[in-house]
């Protein structure tokens, strides 16, 4: 079902209704709303696909087991206790004395340089919770080319689900191009009336990938194609989405991955990385990603 994010209800209460956060009386409520409003049923329904893809995503990771050497690092930590005395004349084992010197707890058994590491986890968890990070860091797989690779593994699936939604572009067939206010990425979208597809719009969205713009095309016949562009500074090999088989796109320097009748067609220009999600036969689709990187300058 197509619809729009003009919610007639407040969006975050439902995210927590989807999440599970409502106590019984807001549940209720609405579901008793729901039951009303076809819109924002649809967005509820929209929440749900998407946290279950992102659970097929990264529950490989995520069920993991901790490793071993994250582990002694925290027995490491939690021996520095036996100095006896936080510096300040406070005991470890006295926890007046810890209120009285101002400390947290907490401080009494991890050293500094480990509660900042801690701060900087927490803080890439809240990001964590909606782009599926949390897989990544537990890992730490934070060095710069893992991160490309993670942030272009969740534009992947950014796009993928974007395009099985049906979501309409939010801005008009006559825009003349897509760009951040500071000016970190510029898309003009590529004129495709030779493979027989009109331009309807674009949007710009939001994620760990940084700017990045989608912009929406659509034939004659109905069939629906949708461009996704995000700045990409560095040459990235592609990223490995769990449940989506990758094959090089035939004829075309680039991937493609396969998902029901979704098709979805990878590839890197210059400084920018693009998908091209359709449900097109695989030549029509590496053709016009052809005809696009050609007007990108790739």
């Amino acid at each position: 079902m197509k619809f729009n994010w003009r919610s007639n209800y407040d969006l975050k209460t439902l995210q927590d209704y989807v999440d599970g956060r409502l106590d019984t009386r807001a549940r209720l409520e609405v579901e008793r709303h729901l039951l009303t409003d076809a819109n924002d049923a649809a967005i509820v329904a929209s929440y749900r696909r998407q946290n279950a893809a992102l659970s097929e995503l990264d529950d490989d990771v995520l069920n993991e087991a901790v490793p071993e050497r994250f582990l002694e690092a925290l027995r490491r930590a939690g021996e520095a206790k036996s100095a006896g005395n936080n510096g300040d004349g406070a005991s470890e084992d006295d926890p007046a004395a810890s209120r009285r010197s101002g400390l947290l707890p907490i401080s009494r058994y991890w050293p500094y340089s480990t509660l900042h590491s801690i701060a900087l986890l927490a803080a890439a968890f809240a990001i964590a919770a909606v782009s599926a990070l949390a897989a990544w860091l537990v890992r730490g797989e934070i060095e710069a080319a893992n991160w490309e690779r993670l942030a272009q593994r969740q534009f992947v699936g950014q796009a993928i689900a974007s395009f099985s939604d049906g979501v309409t572009a939010r801005l008009p067939g006559s825009i003349r191009g897509l760009g951040g206010r500071d000016g970190s990425i510029a898309i003009v979208p590529p004129r495709l009336d030779s493979a027989g597809f009109a331009f309807r719009g674009g949007r710009r969205m939001s994620g760990i990938a940084g700017d990045a713009f989608e912009a929406d095309y659509a034939d004659t016949a109905g069939r629906r194609l949708m461009l996704f562009a995000r700045r990409a500074d560095r040459p990235a090999q592609p990223p490995d989405v769990p449940g989506f088989p990758m094959a090089r796109a035939e004829d075309f320097d680039g991937y493609s991955i396969v998902r029901g009748n979704t098709r979805a067609v990878l590839w890197q220009t210059g400084t920018h990385f693009f998908v091209l999600v359709s449900t097109l036969p695989e030549n029509e689709a590496s053709r016009i990603a052809r005809l696009i990187a050609e007007q990108a300058g790739g």
